[in-house]
């Protein structure tokens, strides 16, 4: 006949949800401490820099400022920052990165550069100011210096470039996900031209 023990089996029972218990606290413990840390220093996005990969905390609101300044500056470099040899390149990427009407209404300003660029071997340059955008009116409005440089002549023209921009898809050549809609170039001398008249 089977000897039965049920005090011993009760307390059996209670040691082991005891130890349930325990381990539910810790869990619930290590919770407490660990999710909050994660949510404030994460998530995390893999950047490529050539050859060298590195992890950066994910800022969305940094995100947006980064990505709308460095298309800003790639526009820029692509539009005011050319040579002899590179010019071709340059106009293919500044198409990919504007709309066709903005390209034709660029069409005779990269017309009249070329032709520097070919038969006075003139470079271009620019000195960035400033920029400043607007997300939800999908403006951008960036304060350059223009640097033509022909030979031992260099002639510097303070623009201030206003641009128009609408969501498009990533692409190799593209990689911010935008494109120029609308675009003015101004000379400062003839915005303060303008404001004296009125």
């Amino acid at each position: 006949m089977e000897y039965l023990r049920p005090i011993e089996t009760l307390q059996d029972s209670i040691r082991r949800y005891q130890k349930i218990v325990y381990a539910l606290c810790a869990v619930l413990g290590m919770s407490i401490v660990f999710v909050p840390a994660l949510f404030t220093s994460g998530p995390y996005v893999i950047v490529d820099d050539d050859s060298v990969h590195r992890m950066l905390k994910s800022k969305p609101w940094e995100v947006s400022v980064s990505r709308i300044e460095s298309f800003t500056k790639q526009y820029l470099s692509n539009r005011f920052e050319w040579t002899q040899e590179n010019f071709q390149q340059k106009e293919g990427l500044l198409k990919s990165y504007t709309d066709e009407t903005v390209f034709k209404k660029l069409k005779d300003s990269l017309s009249s550069f070329k032709i520097l660029a070919q038969n006075q071997k003139a470079k271009c340059f620019y000195v960035f100011e400033g920029y400043g955008f607007s997300n939800s009116d999908k403006k951008i409005e960036a304060h350059i210096t223009r640097v033509l440089r022909m030979g031992a002549i260099a002639a510097s023209t303070p623009l201030v470039v206003r641009l128009l921009y609408r969501e498009t898809g990533i692409s190799e050549v593209n990689p911010y996900g935008l494109q120029i809609t609308g675009i003015e170039e101004v000379e400062v001398s003839d915005m303060a031209t303008k404001g004296g008249h009125e």
